[in-house]
This record gives structure tokens, C-alpha cells and sequence, in this order.
């Protein structure tokens, strides 16, 4: 009993936890009425209803889902409200998820090119009921006035809010250094470990992109006084060799083709030369066939003579 009771109790656990890794980039405003991103952030402490945050970077491109529980086979339509300002389009409403679990789906696509007009500014999505969540930017500019460490020759980027505004909420300030770290190395590379907060006291970033390794190629040259041999080693893939291998099969494939055939030809001029050494064989007399055609002709000529 004790077992079955620890066991469910770790289910209970497990369970909890798989629904807070897997649904980190949902944040609800309302029960059934929520916004989808990976790197939205809510305040702490969160009241219903209260604007979400997001920290966008000067000339990205950004997704958002505004999402409405809804019934099964029910019409329905998503507003959206007050992003004039914004560089963007959005998609008609859809109705997407398993049976018992359908949601109207609404996506906007922002194109992050006016720092100026959108930062600190938000957008609103609209039930049907005219009840609505909303979502406010902070955008982030690339500038060269963040002090950052070398990057030994990768590229560098480096991170300030637009007008160099101040985050007073230091754990928003925290989550938008969080979001931005993850951001530059998930969608634009940047070198894991190579990505930081600038140390002082703000929500500058520094980081650097990954650096990928180069392939070298070995070329050995040998001259002398008569010819000059150049000799040049590549390091080839295995796709390469397939490749090569391809090409050559046909080539290949021709030359045992008339191998075969000067083989089998030869093997029959041979066959061909012994039945006919055979034949004359047979038709030759044997040395017993020459003695007795000798001595008959021996006794022909003496019995001539006693005539």
C-alpha cells in the first residue's frame, strides 16, 4: 500500500513537471484565452489579466499565437487591436488541436524594423465577446556603445534597449537577459557560452557567433630539372567517394564486359586447336598398321620374284 501510494505520488510529481517544461512558451492571461511564444515573460507577482512583456531585437522577424478555447465544429473569429504602429500582417482564424481540445488559432507576424513607434508599446487580441489580452514590446538595438570582450575574430554583436531606457523590475530585467541569450543562440548562432550580460548594472548583451572549423587542404609540390609533378591531397567525404564510385561504375562495368568476351574467345581458339590436333591424331596410322603394311608388301614382291 505504501509502494502503490509513494508511486502515485511520483506520477503526480512527474506529471507536473512535464506540463511545466513542455508548455514554457504558453502564458495565460485568462483560463483558455493565452498567448503562444517562446520567450514571453509575465510579472512577478502575476495578476490576471496583467500586459505580458516581450524583447524583441532590431530586424528580426517575430511570431506570435493568440489562442481561444472553443468547442468543437464552433465558428469563430480573433481580433486584433491597436498595432497600426506595427510592421506586420496576421493570419484568418483556424480551428487546430485533438478532439475535446480545439482552440481558434490566430497568428501575427511582426517585422521589427521601427524601434522607435513600437517600444513600450502593445497589442491587443479580441474574443469574440470583445474580452481581450494584451502584449507589450522592448525592443533591443544593435550598438557599438555596449563594452563587450574580444571575440577573436567571430562576429560580435552587442545589445541595448532602445533610447538606453532602464528596467526598473529587476526580474524582468533578468527574464529579458534570459530570453535574449537564448534568442541569439537559438535563431541567429551565436556561440554558447560566448553570450552574456555586459557587467554594469543594465540589460546590455555581448556576444559572439560560433565559429565553425575550416577544412584544410595539403598541396605537396616537387620540381627537378627535367618534369615538374604536382601533387595535391583532399580530405573527401564519404559522400564524395560515393559519388565518384558512381560515376565510375559504368566505365568499369564496360571494361570486364570485353575482358569476358577476349577471355571467352580465347578459350575457344584453344578448345578449337586441340579438337583439330585430335582429329588429325585419328586419322594418322599406328607404328603396329606401318609394320604390317611393310611386311605385306615384303611378301607381295617375293612371291613375284618365284613367278
Amino acid at each position: 500500500m505504501i509502494d502503490r501510494y509513494d508511486r502515485m505520488k511520483f506520477n503526480i510529481v512527474l506529471y507536473i513537471f512535464l506540463i511545466c517544461f513542455l508548455c514554457d512558451s504558453i502564458v495565460p492571461q485568462y483560463p483558455g484565452f493565452f498567448w503562444e511564444n517562446d520567450y514571453l515573460v509575465k510579472p512577478i507577482p502575476y495578476i490576471e489579466g496583467a500586459d505580458l512583456n516581450i524583447a524583441v531585437i532590431e530586424g528580426e522577424v517575430v511570431e506570435i499565437k493568440c489562442k481561444v478555447r472553443v468547442d468543437a465544429d464552433e465558428k469563430y473569429i480573433i481580433r486584433w487591436d491597436s498595432w497600426e504602429d506595427f510592421n506586420g500582417n496576421n493570419t484568418r482564424t483556424t480551428i487546430t488541436g485533438a478532439v475535446g481540445s480545439e482552440h481558434a488559432v490566430s497568428t501575427l507576424t511582426v517585422y521589427i524594423d521601427n524601434p522607435a513607434k513600437i517600444d513600450e508599446e502593445n497589442i491587443f487580441c479580441m474574443m469574440e465577446n470583445g474580452e481581450t489580452i494584451s502584449l507589450q514590446f522592448k525592443v533591443f538595438v544593435k550598438t557599438s556603445n555596449v563594452r563587450c570582450g574580444p571575440c577573436n575574430g567571430t562576429e560580435q554583436i552587442k545589445l541595448r534597449r532602445w533610447g538606453n531606457k532602464k528596467t526598473q523590475d529587476e526580474d524582468l530585467q533578468k527574464a529579458f537577459k534570459k530570453n535574449l541569450i537564448k534568442m541569439l543562440k537559438k535563431k541567429e548562432n551565436y556561440a554558447d557560452g560566448e553570450v552574456y550580460p555586459a557587467s554594469n548594472g543594465t540589460t546590455d548583451i555581448c556576444g559572439c557567433k560560433y565559429k565553425y572549423p575550416t577544412t584544410s587542404t595539403t598541396t605537396t609540390t616537387t620540381t627537378t630539372t627535367t618534369t615538374t609533378t604536382t601533387t595535391t591531397a583532399t580530405t573527401t567525404s564519404d559522400s564524395d567517394t560515393a559519388e565518384v564510385a558512381s560515376r565510375a561504375m559504368p566505365t568499369i562495368i564496360s571494361s570486364l564486359s570485353v575482358l569476358s568476351v577476349i577471355v571467352a574467345s580465347a578459350i575457344s581458339a584453344i578448345c578449337c586447336k586441340k579438337w583439330i590436333e585430335s582429329k588429325k591424331r585419328k586419322n594418322q596410322p599406328t607404328l603396329y598398321q606401318l609394320v604390317e603394311e611393310r611386311v605385306q608388301g615384303r611378301t607381295i614382291a617375293l612371291d613375284e620374284r618365284h613367278v
